[in-house]
């Protein structure tokens, strides 16, 4: 009959002259309600009268242990019913019912329900032998909010996510709003986040929408990832770990490593012109950054922010990217800065452009400093006869054969006085 309905024994005998054959039975939930299951005897005898305690109009009231379920950090679900309903004894047509409330954040005054309690029709879960089906069915959704480690939740609406019905899953289309003091706005559309059997299985993607900080700071996201205790891909794009004296971070340029972390973050560009995070503040300041990557493990802890731009007004314009890793406690850590800009003077004089880069690393035992500078601007040495367009200086201990690769990159780049 299948894995929800299990037969576990045949039994005949005879009862006021009656032969009857009794079946022992076993219904099981599926996940996450697989520790919830109800034993019990299904008897008919040779006229074809079913009986079984508590069977009435063909209907079985099963007894199970009603204690919640819990769904990772962010829910629970509890089993609020289960039945059997008989259609057919002698072709073995049955349906296996059950009801249950799936509450987020603790709101227990707005469970998502799966069902009605004993109604076969207005079921929750539903699996029949006829079929050898597993149908899930959401019947009341209500609007409310609630919070998680990163934001404060609305839902706007909800679905089941396996579009079959076949397994449980709930997506959810929500408003949400960081969860930082001093944070007010519009908030976030934010588009299928998704709760699985073992808890938040995606943040979903935000389709618009902004917040202010301090109602002056104006912040808009692309798309994002957040997870706990999970196995992630990380793949080193940008050259700066090139010495593979650290456990799991890849060592050559587009390597991909997998980690297990404790927990990880990353924002990447979506709506917003292909832009991770923007950043507006009056007065013409705005910021760009195309990416931001964070996780932590047991013993490591990394951070990415790559292709910040910061413009003020016609004034400055200036990029940075940092890499930071640390482990073993921050005994072990690697850093690097680079950046640039251009500053133009507002009294229409030279423009001057400027970049940089600096790197610190304490790996082994083997420290590691240095930084470089680059100035683009006229400096006249002769006037009229000899002058400079660029300068750069700077200073390496123990350098790696990359900080040379990228100090040759950064010399290379456009300077303020190319067109």
């Amino acid at each position: 009959m299948g894995e929800f309905l299990v037969l576990n024994s045949l039994d005949f005998g005879i009862n006021d002259s009656k032969a009857q054959l009794t079946a022992g039975l076993t219904a099981n939930m599926p996940e996450p309600l697989e520790s919830k299951t109800s034993s019990f005897d299904l008897t008919i005898d040779q006229n074809g009268a079913i009986s079984s305690d508590g069977l009435s109009d063909n209907l079985l009231r099963l007894n199970f242990n009603d204690e919640g379920v819990g769904i990772g950090e962010i829910a629970s679900i509890n089993l609020t019913g289960m039945g059997l309903k008989i259609d057919n004894i002698h072709d073995l047509n049955m349906t296996l019912f059950a009801s249950a409330d799936l509450i987020i954040d603790g709101k227990t005054g707005n469970p998502i329900q799966f069902g009605t309690q004993g109604d076969a029709d207005n079921y929750g879960i539903r699996y029949r032998t006829s079929e050898s089906s597993l149908e899930w069915q959401i019947t009341n959704s209500p609007s409310f909010g609630f919070d998680t480690d990163l934001l404060k939740m609305t839902i706007d609406n909800l679905s089941l996510t396996d579009e079959n019905a076949e397994s449980f899953g709930v997506t959810m289309n929500t408003t949400a709003m960081p969860m930082l003091p001093g944070v007010d706005g519009e908030g976030l559309t934010l588009h299928g986040f998704t709760i699985t059997t073992s808890g938040i299985g995606s943040m979903g993607d935000v389709q618009g929408g902004n917040f202010n900080l301090a109602g002056v700071i104006t912040f808009e996201l692309g798309k994002f990832e957040w997870g706990k205790n999970e196995t992630i891909s990380v793949t080193n794009q940008s050259g700066y770990q090139e010495t593979p004296d650290i456990e799991s971070i890849p060592d050559e340029e587009n390597e991909t490593n997998e980690i297990d972390v404790d927990e990880y973050l990353k924002f990447s560009p979506g709506i917003n012109n292909g832009k991770a995070i923007k950043i507006s503040i009056p007065g013409g300041f705005s910021g760009e950054i195309n990416e931001l990557f964070y996780y932590q493990s047991s013993d490591s802890f990394y951070l990415k922010i790559e292709g910040v731009e910061i413009k003020f007004g016609d004034i400055a314009e200036l990029t940075a990217s940092l890499e930071y890793l640390s482990v073993n406690g921050g005994d072990d850590f690697r850093l690097l800065v680079a950046g640039g800009g251009t500053l133009k003077s507002p009294l229409e004089g030279p423009q001057v452009g400027f970049a940089a880069l600096g790197a610190m690393s304490n790996i082994n035992e083997k420290f590691r400093f240095g930084i470089f500078v680059k100035l683009s601007a006229e400096i006249k040495i002769l006037p009229g006869i000899l002058s400079l367009t660029e300068v750069g200086a700077g200073f390496f201990y123990n350098p790696e054969e990359s900080d040379y690769d990228h100090i040759i990159e950064l010399t290379d780049r456009t300077t303020a006085f190319e067109n």
